[in-house]
């Protein structure tokens, strides 16, 4: 998945101040772990990464130092200063309140009533949909008609979601 730059840059310092706030680590180990966490979609290279570092230890958020690796190589360890721990803290509250009107916004979720009376809703989040009969219309007659519908309506789904998959 391709993250925009913006979101990326912007989510950048909340996501090293947390993984340091686990433990001390290194720049290789920051970037696999923000692949699991992200579950794989996030993938961070050192060029991205080692600039955010860099900013955070000239504004005293993490601290720096060198070690030396059981293969002999020298490696640079980071941590989180208190003054991270509190930017962190700050961090949070903010990316919460975003969290909160973006579910806000998200979580109505949409609808509509085919014309055999089947209710259609989808998940914004990309979930699945989901078919319900509309009580208004449930001592009607079905349509002829709705036996095609929801299978029409499926593939229809596939179809835009999926482009290139057949």
């Amino acid at each position: 998945m391709d993250f925009n730059k913006d979101l990326i840059a912007a989510s950048s310092t909340p996501i090293v101040l947390a993984i340091l706030s686990e433990g001390d680590s290194y720049g290789y180990a920051i970037i696999k772990r923000v692949q699991e966490l992200s579950g794989g979609h996030m993938e961070w290279t050192d060029g991205m990464l080692y600039p955010v570092l860099h900013r955070l230890e000239r504004l005293g958020l993490i601290k720096a130092r060198w070690e030396l690796a059981e293969s002999g190589r020298r490696r640079k360890y980071y941590r989180i200063t208190s003054q991270g721990k509190a930017q962190l803290a700050e961090e949070q509250k903010q990316w919460r309140a975003v969290d909160a009107t973006l579910r806000g916004i998200w979580k109505k979720e949409k609808s509509e009533i085919l014309p055999s009376g089947i209710i259609h809703r989808w998940d914004p989040f990309g979930g699945s949909t989901k078919y319900e009969t509309n009580p208004k219309v449930l001592n009607t007659k079905p349509s002829p008609i709705a036996c095609f519908e929801i299978p029409i309506r499926i593939l229809n789904l596939f179809r835009t979601s999926c482009l290139g998959c057949f």
